[in-house]
């Protein structure tokens, strides 16, 4: 028997009348961890602002599958991650909150603020259409530029 009651549900099987404890899937962190490693990354630090970028990227039919890494970042702030093709297009790939205690922060005292931050998103670009990336505060302000 198996039951899936969601993307982070538990699975149980029985099998032979003994029932084999539950499952969890991966967490999703995790499961974004993963894409990022499987993609084609760059990656830079910015010289100003020190913020540590990487971004993954993975042709799909519909575009380009992004994971961005990101590290060294202090909050609070609102962020966006804008994927800009070659003719200078801009799209939106993903956007996110940074807590006041910051993404991979070494020696923070929290263990959520040491590490960094994994977020996905796509864009509709090929991916030989992708120039580079900007990782800006929803105000504008420019925390770093990975060139694809």
């Amino acid at each position: 028997m198996l039951i899936v009651g969601g993307p982070l549900a538990a699975v149980s099987v029985v099998k032979g009348g003994t029932e084999q404890p539950p499952t969890a899937a991966p967490p999703l962190a995790n499961a974004v961890r993963a894409q990022y490693a499987e993609g084609e990354q760059v990656h830079s630090v910015d010289p100003d602002t020190k913020v540590s970028a990487g971004v993954s990227m993975s042709a799909r039919p519909w575009g380009t599958q992004v994971v961005l890494q990101l590290a060294h970042v202090k909050g609070p702030l609102s962020c966006s991650l804008i994927a800009v093709g070659k003719d200078g297009r801009r799209q939106t790939v993903t956007t996110w909150a940074v807590p006041e205690g910051g993404y991979g922060i070494p020696g923070s005292a929290a263990k959520w603020n040491r590490e960094p931050l994994y977020a996905a998103g796509g864009a509709a670009l090929d991916r030989n259409e992708i120039d580079h990336f900007e990782i800006s505060t929803l105000e504008g302000r420019k925390l770093a530029t990975v060139k694809a």
